[in-house]
């Protein structure tokens, strides 16, 4: 009985202990991991060997328990092969897939320590260089050292600082992936706690115990996935810290060599037997370019030839030969254009290491050096713009690579024919960017190079006395000053005579301008001129000045009118699109400057506008209110509307005040009284002498009004003299009992038949109705 129920318990029991010595082997493995973790950051100073060794010990026991994990594993599936074990069978492989991602994990892990394992010495050597190195004072020597080495070490330099830029772009890259798969834990060990607790609450059956296996090795994955980022980051750092700290060194020592620089004829031969040795290599892979270039052809021509016959039996295959082929050929295009571009670059490093040994050893006069700086300077500029443009294609070269290898990994399980195609393409893309950098590190020095020998011809030029600098500060504005910009008809326009030509236009602008004033004034003296006359002469006689002065600027500038015969139908259009406004109000100012029935004084009102002229400019002309605002109305206006100019001929205007009195006063008297008190008034003209009109009956009075006439200075004085009239016609009309009639009515009531009176309370309304249908009913007895 016993037997039997241990028999049949121990299934169950063997179900139970699996995840439980699965769960045992993961707390092992994770403690050790935590253990390794604590090791790193506890490490006393000179135990990073032991550590080390121990983290590289401790990851080879993990690797060891999870192939037996795996080996495991393996067992059970080569004998699950009934219909009934069907979906253990398929548990079974997904445990086996985790496992495998495991072992990936430890296998990068432990590159990953290999790799920091060198770390800690490389930066110890070079902070005990860092610290050996000094600047020595006056007193020590300083070891000498040729000029190609400085360079070469100032280049070394430049390019580990590029590569600590990269660098930390990759460590914040590195840092932000850590963050993200950390977070990744925290998610997953909340879903598979979840995933086991409902296993723990079902029903037992059949692969629950692979499945809680599977959920403890997702979760060791997790975590040590979490440790490998752990250790790329670290080791990006680590990496960036090596960096910095070659870039001291380098630093340091270009500091102290540029103290004791020697350049002497066998350090120049030396680079130049580098340069061209590196110039016959290029040469025989530009000839082996061309070689393979022209095979390429040759081979897309017989492809031209079957690819009919051959679309028939595999279309797919033939075209990607076709653009593999189109791919080669446009490799090699780009590959001879860089070998021959970087043969030029090798040229130029001659001719400016020959041009550096000559400024170094005084071989060639400061003439010389002033003659090569602008165009050293040029090809700085060149190369500068040449190397961003390398880099970018560069970068892009990288990242079609790393796509090309993605598409290789998804065509491994797809396509095996496609991949072999792409393994190809990827290769094209290797030697690809194989030869872009080289041709961006012959850029880089070509670049340095250059810049380096701007710095000597500068340093050169800043050791020339006052006198040498004043006379080549008098050849350059020589040179600037007879530059020749252009010539027309064989007739050269220099900077001079376009620097004199704009003082000539300027000044005489300006000399325009007052002697016109000059003019003016004194014939205004002499002749008595108006002042609206003495301005239309002024403005006329500076544009006839302005035109003078700009023709003999073009004459001085060799620019003849002739020129304008060229540029006359863009000025047309121009002047018809763009500038017909202010066109059309200039020619409208000439207009009525010359026309003079608009002048300067003038009372004029356009529209609601009122206003006095005050000048009568090029574009437009300003007018002053009797609120003494001024206001800018465009020439063209003045002639497109109806214009009232109260000032044209005469300032002498007649105006009037309507007055009314009752009915029945004396009509002569009034009369009188109207002219006296137009009389009376200082601003109304004697001759022609005022004038009353009995001008109608007026419902309420008798109308009446007086003419006078006035000098008109303003719209507001018109208004104030008017006023006046009227406060002498009511003194007048008081002191002899006239009154000035004002609106009244007069009511006629019938009063043949008594009139009907009633009193109401209020609301009511019947009786008034009954007595307004019944007038005889209401009349009283």
């Amino acid at each position: 009985m016993i037997n039997r129920q241990f028999r049949m318990r121990w299934p169950r029991a063997k179900s139970a202990i699996a995840p439980a010595r699965f769960c045992l082997l993961v707390l092992a493995a994770a403690t050790i991991a935590i253990a390794s973790s604590r090791a790193d950051s506890d490490t006393p100073p000179g135990g990073e060997t032991a550590v080390a060794e121990s983290t590289h010990t401790q990851i080879a026991q993990k690797q060891n328990a999870l192939k037996l994990q795996l080996d495991a594993v393996r067992k059970s599936l080569s004998g699950l092969d009934g219909g009934d074990t069907a979906d253990t069978y398929d548990l079974n492989l997904e445990l086996l897939n985790v496992l495998k991602d495991i072992s990936q994990c430890y296998e990068q892990q432990l590159i990953e320590y290999q790799e920091n394992q060198s770390n800690p010495d490389i930066k110890k050597k070079l902070q005990d260089v860092l610290k050996e190195l000094k600047v020595p004072s006056a007193s020590e020597s300083t070891p000498a050292v040729s000029l190609p080495a400085l360079e070469k070490l100032k280049l070394e330099k430049l390019t580990l600082e590029h590569q600590i830029a990269l660098q930390k772009d990759r460590v914040r890259a590195e840092t932000a992936t850590l963050r993200s798969v950390e977070s990744q834990l925290k998610k997953d060990e909340t879903s598979q706690q979840s995933l086991r607790q409902a296993l723990d609450y079902e029903h037992k059956k059949a692969g629950d115990d692979i499945r809680l296996r599977i959920i403890d090795a997702r979760l060791l994955l997790a975590r040590e996935r979490v440790l490998m980022q752990n250790l790329v980051a670290e080791n990006e750092v680590n990496t960036a810290e090596i960096y910095d700290l070659r870039t001291r060194v380098l630093d340091a020592k270009v500091k102290i060599f540029q103290q004791n620089v020697t350049f002497d004829r066998n350090d120049l031969n030396d680079q130049l037997v580098e340069i061209n040795s590196l110039d016959n290599e290029l040469r025989q892979q530009l000839e082996k370019a061309s070689i393979n270039l022209n095979s390429a052809l040759q081979r897309m021509t017989d492809h031209g030839r079957n690819v009919d016959h051959r679309r028939e039996r595999d279309t797919d295959n033939v075209d990607s030969e076709g653009s593999l082929i189109e791919h080669e050929i446009q490799k090699y295009k780009r590959e001879i254009f860089i070998l021959e571009d970087s043969l030029t670059l090798l040229s130029v490093q001659k001719d400016i290491w020959n041009l550096r040994y000559r400024i170094f050893n005084d071989e060639i006069d400061n003439d010389g050096i002033r003659s090569r700086r602008p165009e050293i300077q040029l090809v700085v500029d060149k190369y500068a713009i040449a190397q961003r443009v390398q880099q970018k294609r560069v970068d892009d070269t990288i990242r079609d690579a790393q796509q090309m290898r993605m598409e290789i990994d998804k065509a491994d399980k797809e396509d095996p024919r496609l991949t072999i195609i792409l393994k190809e393409r990827h290769k094209l893309f290797l030697d690809a960017l194989q030869v872009a950098e080289q041709y961006l590190a012959e850029i880089k020095k070509t670049h340095h190079l250059c810049a380096a020998a701007v710095t000597d011809v500068d340093a050169e030029l800043i050791s020339l006395n006052v006198y040498e600098w004043f006379q080549i500060a008098a050849d350059w504005a020589s040179r600037i000053w007879n530059f020749e910009i252009g010539a027309v008809d064989n007739r050269s326009i220099t900077v001079k005579k376009i620097i004199i030509a704009l003082i000539t236009f300027i000044g005489g602008g300006l000399l325009a301008r007052y002697y016109s004033g000059v003019l003016v004034g004194r014939l205004v003296r002499r002749f008595k001129i108006r002042e609206s006359s003495a301005h239309t002469i002024r403005t006329i006689t500076f544009y006839f000045f302005i035109c003078f002065i700009a023709i003999l600027a073009l004459f001085i500038a060799n620019i003849p009118l002739t020129i304008f015969t060229v540029i006359g139908g863009a000025l047309a259009i121009g002047v018809g699109f763009g500038s017909q406004n202010i066109l059309n109000n200039f020619i409208s100012g000439l207009i009525i400057l010359t026309e003079r029935l608009i002048k300067v004084g003038d009372q004029i009102e356009l529209g609601n506008t009122f206003g006095r002229i005050t000048k009568i400019g090029p574009r437009c002309t300003m007018l002053r209110n009797s609120q003494n605002i001024d206001i800018l109305v465009p020439n063209s206006a003045l002639l497109e509307n109806n214009v009232v100019n109260w000032t044209l001929a005469d300032d002498t205007i007649r105006t009037q005040v309507t007055v009314g009195v009752v009915y029945g006063s004396p009509t002569d008297i009034v009369t009188d009284l109207l002219i006296k008190a137009a009389n009376e008034c200082d601003r109304v003209i004697a001759k022609p002498e005022p004038v009353v009109l009995f001008r109608d009956f007026g419902d309420n009075a008798l109308m009446f009004e007086v003419h006078f006439w006035i000098h008109f200075v303003s719209n507001f004085e018109k208004s104030l003299i008017e006023s006046n009239v009227r406060y002498t016609i009511d003194k007048l009309f008081r002191d002899a009992n006239l009154i000035i009639a004002f609106p009244q009515r007069d009511i006629h009531l019938d009063t043949i038949s008594p009139l009907n009176i009633r009193l109401l309370r209020d609301g009511d309304d019947s009786a008034t109705d009954t007595a307004d249908a019944n007038p005889k009913a209401s009349a009283p007895p």
